[in-house]
């Protein structure tokens, strides 16, 4: 499997959900052609009120690791039953007693026994696929490599990956983890990782494309949840994946295109369960023209405000500042600055208890000064590549959010940047999204 003859398909969770989906997956693949791989996730929700096995495997860790053995055993007896009950129907014998026995009896050894356990989630679906498709199972431990601080050994990695695929024609292959090289240990990516074994699988191999199965047809310009009229987006650029993932955007993890920059492999992202569909394409670069790519936000920030006479004269004021939210462990979103004012944008669920603390700290390297945090603010995001040379696209954002008498908290962009961020409050959060698209859409760049 090497080259652009060979195709990666990466199915999610809700792909992965039941037997009826291992049956669509199986269909799926024999459009795929004579040389292909797969790579999954762990099984995801059946329904609204079902868990994911991620979610009951983390479940587990901390009941096993806090001796709690009937909820664990109650647990596990759970996980097992959702890989019972999905090789019963596809009638296949599958037993995943062992696997988890092995990774409980770990809990606890060390810093990465979360990432073991919580990992034989993809494992044993890869395994379950794998066995049912007749494919080849490979486990993502032999490919995927990770320093001792859990980083990413790109190099590594891609080589071990073109390798080991290079004479196999159809495989499945767990998401979401990896081995630490030094110890052997296995490592997890964050949450949605699946997505960037995927993307590495596709560049080791060199695939003409890799293929994102979700239960969607791709991305929106704004959530319909929000939107209903909502347009799907044909196409989008890496850059914009990015800067759409951080302000909320869930389709894909954001770090997915990171594997593929300097390559000429594009992502679609498809739908299991419409597969005809178009789905949207993401590429390395794409025409912009007078187009907004999309229109996200997250609620539930702070703005950490810092005031201080003439701090814009101070040329290290800045780097003391971060330095103190460093030690404090409150991560920093957006920094924008005045001659006498820092505002500090970070999640409102990260300060906690540390407001004091963190009030110290700054005092303690900044000297006199006063601070002031604003909660209940939400950030909004319009997202183009074109954005950094458009004055009237930013111009029709801040006079979508004027007429509908939408106070602005806050705004960031940096020089030819792909998105620009207003802070808003909370209540007005859906309010704010609703205008944007409505004025873009008015103006004709959807």
């Amino acid at each position: 499997m090497q080259g652009k003859n060979c195709k990666v398909a990466k199915f999610g969770g809700t792909s992965l959900c039941d037997a009826a989906h291992f049956k669509k997956i199986k269909d799926l693949s024999e459009r795929f052609g004579n040389e292909h791989c797969i790579v999954v996730s762990a099984p995801g929700k059946r329904n609204a009120c079902d868990i994911k096995v991620t979610d009951m495997l983390y479940r587990l860790y901390d009941m096993r690791l806090q001796g709690k053995k009937a909820e664990a055993d109650e647990l596990k007896c759970a996980v097992t039953e959702r890989y019972s009950d999905i090789a019963s129907e596809l009638g296949i014998e599958f037993s995943p007693e062992k696997e988890l026995d092995f990774a409980m009896a770990n809990v606890g050894t060390d810093d990465t026994s979360a990432d073991e356990l919580v990992s034989r989630g993809e494992y044993l679906c890869a395994k379950l696929l794998a066995k049912y498709l007749g494919y080849t199972f490979i486990d993502a431990a032999e490919l995927i490599f990770f320093d001792e601080y859990g980083v990413l050994m790109m190099k590594k990695t891609l080589r071990a990956i073109s390798k080991r695929l290079r004479e196999t024609e159809k495989a499945v292959i767990p998401g979401f983890y990896g081995t630490e090289a030094a110890t052997g240990k296995i490592r997890t990516f964050t949450r949605g990782g699946s997505d960037i074994t995927g993307a590495l699988i596709a560049r080791g191999v060199d695939a003409k494309i890799y293929e994102n199965w979700t239960d969607v047809s791709g991305f929106y310009v704004t959530d319909p949840r929000l939107v209903p009229e909502a347009r799907k987006v044909d196409k989008l650029c890496f850059n914009e994946l990015r800067e759409l993932s951080c302000m909320g955007a869930s389709v894909l993890h954001g770090s997915t295109v990171l594997p593929l920059m300097g390559s000429d492999i594009s992502i679609r992202v498809c739908n299991t369960n419409a597969p005809d569909e178009k789905g949207t394409l993401i590429c390395p670069a794409v025409e912009t023209k007078n187009r907004i790519a999309g229109i996200a936000g997250k609620r539930g920030y702070t703005i950490v405000t810092i005031k201080k006479l003439a701090l814009g004269d101070d040329g290290g004021f800045a780097r003391r500042a971060l330095h103190a939210f460093e030690a404090c462990s409150v991560p920093v979103e957006h920094m924008p600055l005045s001659m006498d004012n820092l505002s500090v944008v970070t999640f409102t669920s990260s300060l906690n208890e540390k407001k004091e603390m963190l009030t110290q700290e700054l005092t303690h390297v900044l000297g006199d000064i006063s601070v002031e945090f604003s909660d209940g603010i939400s950030l909004v995001a319009a997202v183009s590549s074109m954005l950094g040379q458009s004055a009237d696209a930013v111009c029709t954002l801040f006079n979508a959010l004027a007429k509908n008498h939408i106070r602005i908290r806050l705004i960031d962009t940096g020089s030819g940047s792909d998105s620009v961020v207003a802070g808003v409050d909370d209540d007005d959060f859906e309010r704010a999204i609703r205008a944007i698209y409505s004025e873009f859409e008015e103006n004709g760049y959807l």
